[in-house]
């Protein structure tokens, strides 16, 4: 079957937009790990110290590999902010911290790149 929105020849780029993509890893999601979800693949309420040593792990293995890199932590309002599950948020950041982590909005992460990799 052919779409109507898709033209015949060959896939060409168009014009350079000044979008900037903040990746996002699904492990570093709150709900998908805190959160009783009814299908899998993502089964939740995960214990939290494992929650809490993959965030860490993922945040070590940037520092040694992506020292420039970005790491989006999604916090949702109705998950994080349980008694145990705030410990996890502390600890973690406390780890950041002690790693050198710079914490900033996606907007300055943005600005920051569109500064040093200017559109041609």
């Amino acid at each position: 079957m052919v779409y109507a929105w898709i033209p015949d020849g060959p896939l060409a780029l168009g014009d350079l937009v000044d979008v900037v993509e903040i990746p996002l890893l699904g492990s570093m999601i709150d709900v998908p790990q805190m959160e009783f979800l009814v299908r899998p693949p993502m089964p939740g309420l995960h214990a939290y110290d494992k929650i809490l040593k993959m965030w860490c792990d993922e945040l070590d293995w940037m520092c040694e590999f992506q020292p420039d890199g970005v790491l989006s932590l999604v916090l949702h309002p109705t998950t994080i902010p349980r008694g145990a599950r705030l410990r996890v948020l502390r600890d973690f950041l406390r780890h950041a911290k002690a790693r050198g982590a710079r914490f900033l909005r996606h907007g300055e992460v943005a600005d920051t790149f569109r500064a040093t990799h200017p559109l041609p």
